[in-house]
């Protein structure tokens, strides 16, 4: 067999490269016309004279033109189709080197495609790898700046608390100073719950001081929040706004029902209703808490839990004026979460009603509501407690898992003050399903609770109304007679018709006569004006800018109840007052109603001291 001859390389590899560089050549012929035809555009005056936004959305397609052109001339050249679906070449990041004891954690490559919209990004999730915050172990001392302990020093007041606290002294490690006065460090986060325990020795050794552990915050960051929205206007008409700080948080509580438009309709409604007393959780208030501004209506008066409002007062309670039965305000709390208000009949029998809040744990001042009852040494006999109480227990919510911390010592405590539970049993009060909306009953009364329907008020929260059989009116005074609405015909006859029953005086009479016609005289007179002219009212009947559109859009949600009712309706009663608003400066006619507007800015809330 004869031996093969080896193969001729230098011709191999000459074929081959000629091959090569023909179809290079042909891939020129066929993709130059193309580019040179791009190109002489990009090059043209035409071109120059755009716009820099258009030439940067002109670069952005050839640049993508060009990585197109890229792969299809590569892979002519090599005889390779071209990668299917790819528009845009693959771009490897450069990473920075890293030290070699360093782990890295490969992160999969995502296959390039067309930009997402702010919608595709908001809806996918984002893994962030965080580091665990350290647990804060300290509790602090709040003090006022005059305060003698601060000229003592750190080390003095940690002396002088290990001698009060005996043996708990091992709890305190150390004391440091800080802005508002001490923080008092502990080891660890069980020491921390057990000094907070002797927060009475503390506050008696430093005396005139707060002690509270670091309030914990959750911090939420939105990612893909567009700088600007596209909206409708009140005028129907396309517009675009800023977003910022103040828009998401409008747009918060117009989801989660917050605001003032819920505060709104829910005193409206219970006009509407004659509901006589309005009790309120978490009310809108004014953010310039100094001027104590909130929703008020005409024919209610307001009550407050505070005098002082440095911090937000969380309940409001509203009782309808010229009601029939005396009202007192009493405090035997202070505590901006209750409300004491006491209702005295006409044969001195008191009915005490206590409106709650009790903030859920992980907010500011939680659960403190229920734990000042707890302290409350004298418990009105009979009493209505209702409100928002945030805690889960089998009592009135059969299907939760676990009842709250403070649950059972609550059911505890309001059996041994012979309170008992009348609103509905595991019927949610919450858009969430969670029944938090709690009415108790203490005395000899009776009562009943039920979801009202009809006071839907776009909140959150159910509307509950409660029914209580408790008839001690008073007599309420006449309204007052409007001069203006006086008819002189009909004065002037029943004046006349009053008068001949009179009997004439005599010629010397006595001072028992001039009297007796004094008195007939001014019966003559208050019958005629009586009779011929309209008693007052006090007020409105609604507030001013309540309109038909209001009306139409409360029925409309109670038939449908759905998000877009609900938004709806929100939208209604904010341009209903915003119409109402711009009218009267469009009406404004001389310098009295100038300063009249001015007051708006400079008014301040004015409310009952309490006994």
């Amino acid at each position: 067999m004869a031996t093969p001859s080896p193969p001729n390389l230098s011709k191999t590899l000459s074929d081959k490269a000629s091959n090569l560089l023909n179809k290079v050549n042909d891939a020129q012929s066929i993709f130059n016309p193309v580019t040179q035809l791009l190109d002489t555009y990009l090059g043209s005056e035409e071109v120059r004279a755009l716009p820099p936004s258009s030439r940067k959305l002109l670069t952005s397609l050839c640049l993508e033109f060009k990585a197109t052109i890229e792969q299809h001339f590569d892979a002519f050249v090599t005889g390779h189709p071209p990668p299917r679906g790819a528009t845009t070449p693959p771009v490897t990041p450069l990473s920075p080197p890293s030290p070699p004891t360093t782990t890295h954690t490969s992160t999969p490559t995502m296959p390039i495609g067309p930009k997402p919209s702010y919608i595709q990004k908001a809806s996918t999730p984002t893994i962030a790898l965080t580091n665990k915050t350290p647990s804060d172990n300290r509790l602090f001392v709040r003090i006022n700046q005059m305060h003698p302990a601060r000229s003592a020093g750190s080390f003095a007041i940690l002396t002088a608390l290990k001698k009060v606290l005996g043996p708990n002294a091992s709890l305190l490690r150390e004391v440091q100073e800080v802005k508002t006065g001490f923080a008092l460090c502990t080891s660890s986060t069980a020491n921390l719950l057990a000094l907070e325990k002797q927060k009475a020795i503390i506050s008696s050794a430093i005396g005139d001081c707060k002690i509270e552990a670091q309030e914990k915050w959750t911090t939420y960051r939105l990612n893909y929040v567009p700088k600007k929205v596209t909206i409708f206007n009140d005028q129907f008409k396309i517009d675009s706004i800023l977003v910022t700080k103040d828009t998401i948080s409008d747009a918060i509580k117009e989801y989660s029902g917050k605001g003032g438009i819920s505060h709104d309709l829910v005193l409206n409604l219970a006009n509407i209703d004659q509901i006589d007393i309005i009790t309120i959780q978490e009310p809108y208030i004014y953010k310039d808490t100094s001027r104590k501004i909130t929703k008020t209506h005409p024919f209610y008066e307001i009550f407050t839990p505070l005098d002082d409002w440095k911090e937000n007062p969380r309940v409001l309670t509203y009782i309808r004026k010229e009601i029939g039965i005396q009202i007192n305000q009493i405090r035997p709390i202070i505590s901006r979460d209750l409300i004491f208000i006491q209702l005295i009949s006409t044969n001195n029998t008191i009915f005490t009603i206590i409106n709650i809040y009790n903030a859920p744990t992980q907010c500011t001042d939680g659960n403190q509501a229920i734990k000042a009852l707890f302290e409350l040494q004298n418990f009105p006999n009979n009493a209505i407690l209702l409100g928002d109480f945030n805690l889960h227990h089998p009592n009135w919510n059969p299907l939760h898992p676990s009842p709250s911390t403070l649950a059972e010592p609550f059911v505890e405590w309001s059996n041994s003050r012979n309170l008992h539970l009348i609103s509905p049993i595991g019927t949610p009060t919450h858009s969430k399903g969670n029944v938090l909306d709690l009415t108790f009953l203490s005395g000899p009364y009776t009562a009943y609770t039920a979801l009202a329907e009809q006071l839907e008020c776009t909140s959150d929260h159910s509307t509950l109304k409660t029914y209580l059989h408790w008839n001690y009116r008073s007599q309420k005074p006449a309204k007052k007679l409007k001069l203006n609405t006086l008819n002189e015909t009909l004065f002037k006859d029943l004046l006349e018709t009053n008068l001949t029953n009179i009997a004439a005086i005599p010629r010397t009479p006595s001072l028992r006569d001039l009297d007796q016609a004094a008195s007939s005289l001014t019966q003559a007179l208050t019958k005629a004006y009586t009779g011929s002219a309209r008693r007052s009212i006090n007020g409105p009947l609604q507030q001013p800018w309540w309109n038909k559109d209001c009306i139409k859009a409360v029925y409309k949600h109670r038939i449908t109840n759905t998000p877009t009712s609900k938004r709806s309706l929100r939208k209604t009663v904010r341009k209903a007052k915003h119409t109402f608003y711009i009218t009267k400066v469009d009406k404004v006619e001389d310098i009295n109603d100038v300063y009249r507007m001015a007051k708006w800015h400079q008014s301040t809330g004015i409310y009952r001291t309490p006994l």
